[in-house]
């Protein structure tokens, strides 16, 4: 039985959602696509609606928009009749583009049907991300109406299963939060519906997101990215480069790395070339290794900070500042020494 081709593919569907419920983000989206391919070849359709919201909502929130709208175009071509949970994806699909009214909008209707159909963790999750819309629109009366009302109904769950319903929204929402922890009336509902919200006062790590990894850059003498000690294979010459700038610059814009790498060049023609060595970087190494956040109009680019990064010309440039560095250089972060700058990787040609 166990080498039934269905009941393997329910098998590792179960498998892969206790990856994501376990915090390993990282390895869940490894597993996604192989899931979703196998899932529709079967003409499981749970299965794969399961997974291709999933990565849907995976693609958008590093900020590859379009790759999430094929993925969801991809899965109402199946059926347009979308689970609630896609749904959701949708409205923050549109959320991470900019569109915060049309995410609230989306938001409560799926918090309506949620209500109607008896779905009430559904129902409150998707309360929750609509005051989260409402917050991004900078709309607070709002805002706190909708989390006053998501965070008493998040107190009254089990435990076990509101935290199940929204810790892989957690780190998005983390600003929002932080600022219910300062209004003197959602404070206590917070701390009522989070045991731990003690934690949200600051960053909640990334490895909700990403596995861990140590990478090592090397460009003295040659271009070469390792991975827990295995060379990365780079398609694209100035992957490398943009990678060392985004490791000694974290939120930079892509004009930032641009007009770093490549101040000559036709603006257009570096910019397409920037987002080719994202692509690249995030195939060769790990689709999160590179996180977007900020404004869709104006994305910021940073390194996850789950990757524990070492370049060499950093290494030589310490033995060289000798005791003009502060011991000792904490591989868990680029040295932030003045005497340990160093250029942003090779100026290759766009």
């Amino acid at each position: 039985m166990l080498h039934n081709d269905y009941v393997l593919l329910q098998l590792d569907a179960r498998r892969i959602d206790l990856m994501l419920r376990g915090g390993d983000y990282g390895g869940f989206i490894e597993q996604l696509i192989d899931l979703a391919n196998r899932a529709e070849e079967l003409r499981e359709f749970n299965v794969t609606e399961y997974a291709l919201s999933h990565l849907a909502n995976h693609y958008s929130r590093i900020g590859e928009h379009a790759e999430a709208v094929r993925t969801i175009a991809r899965l109402r071509a199946l059926n347009p009749d979308l689970s609630l949970y896609a749904r959701v994806v949708l409205a923050m699909m549109a959320l991470r583009r900019g569109d915060s009214a049309s995410a609230l909008r989306m938001h409560l209707e799926v918090r309506e049907e949620a209500t109607q159909r008896g779905a009430h963790i559904d129902a409150t999750r998707a309360l929750l991300l609509a005051a989260f819309s409402a917050y991004r629109m900078n709309d607070l009366p709002r805002c706190t109406g909708l989390l006053s009302e998501a965070l008493l109904e998040l107190a009254g769950l089990p435990h076990a299963q509101s935290q199940a319903s929204i810790a892989p929204d957690l780190r998005e929402i983390e600003e929002m939060l932080a600022y219910a922890r300062l209004q003197p009336n959602l404070a206590p509902l917070l701390e009522a519906a989070l045991e731990d919200a003690s934690s949200l006062g600051g960053t909640l790590r990334d490895d909700l997101f990403t596995s861990g990894m140590r990478l090592e850059i090397m460009t003295l003498g040659q271009e070469l990215v390792l991975r827990d000690g295995i060379p990365c294979s780079m398609r694209v010459r100035g992957s490398v480069a943009v990678l060392a700038c985004l490791a000694l610059h974290p939120r930079s814009t892509r004009q930032d790395v641009v007009t770093q790498l490549w101040p000559d060049r036709d603006p257009k023609k570096a910019a397409t070339y920037f987002r080719q060595c994202i692509a690249d970087i995030r195939e060769a190494i790990g689709a999160d290794v590179v996180l977007v956040e900020g404004a869709h109009q104006a994305p910021e680019y940073r390194l996850s900070s789950k990757a524990s990064v070492i370049l060499d010309s950093q290494r030589v440039l310490q033995l060289i500042a000798g005791d003009s560095c502060p011991p000792p250089w904490p591989p868990t972060r680029v040295n932030s020494c003045p005497a340990c700058r160093t250029a942003s990787g090779p100026r290759n040609n766009a």
